[in-house]
């Protein structure tokens, strides 16, 4: 099982919020709490970044005070993409939370997840690790390979780092290839007979959803 491993860093500066009236005041201890992310697990190319095959769109980071209630819940995948990989907090000291991150691609699809618990001192430092694995389902490319009619052959799928699978082809020109453990973009190539004629089809996929049909249109990529 590939797991991602998120490194969040707590780090406590504590700070007053007075509530004034009737002449008198009250205040409350709360903390900034700085979630560090380690981006090194993860996939990335110039403009995103994977996991398990798939492109990431969406990570969730949700916090949860003793008892369940939400006290955070926030889309941080424009912080990890951009590289700042930081995100800030509020919190109230002398409590446990659960952090929670579930990272998914543009169909929703859960690619991992991860939570562990802390109890928060207004202060100290603490260091959560936390790890978001993926659930040991395996990610798969389907489409279909046709021209015309569909390809009677095999489909060749190669990824980023340079790494090659290959499909053979259903009757009805359908594929499926297991890139759970390859990183996006990939290029495909189909090869094989439309009746009788030999054919070679090319297609670029970038790793968003989940379907990547190999069509007549592209015919020029780089060798694979």
């Amino acid at each position: 099982m590939r797991k991602l491993y998120l490194i969040i860093t707590v780090l406590l500066s504590m700070f007053i919020v007075s509530c004034g009236g009737g002449g008198g005041s009250s205040s409350s201890d709360t903390v900034k709490v700085k979630l560090n992310i380690d981006q090194s697990s993860f996939a990335r190319d110039a403009r995103s970044i994977a996991y398990g095959g798939k492109l990431i769109d969406k990570i969730k980071l949700k916090v949860e005070s003793r008892g369940g209630a939400v006290v955070e819940q926030s889309e941080i995948q424009d912080k990890v993409e951009s590289g700042e990989g930081g995100v800030e907090l509020i919190l109230t000291a002398y409590k446990v939370y659960k952090f929670s991150i579930d990272a998914s691609d543009s169909d929703g699809n859960s690619l991992c997840t991860g939570s562990d618990s802390a109890y928060i001192n207004k202060d100290s430092s603490t260091t959560i690790n936390l790890v978001c694995a993926d659930n040991g389902i395996p990610v798969f490319v389907v489409g279909v390979a046709a021209s015309g009619l569909p390809v009677d052959g095999v489909v060749y799928l190669k990824d980023s780092l340079g790494r090659v699978k290959m499909s053979n082809i259903a009757a009805d020109g359908s594929f499926s290839i297991d890139v759970s453990d390859l990183t996006p973009p990939y290029i495909m190539r189909a090869e094989g007979k439309v009746g009788d004629k030999q054919v070679t089809l090319y297609s670029a996929f970038s790793g968003s959803g989940d379907t990547a049909n190999i069509n007549p249109p592209i015919q020029t990529l780089p060798s694979l």
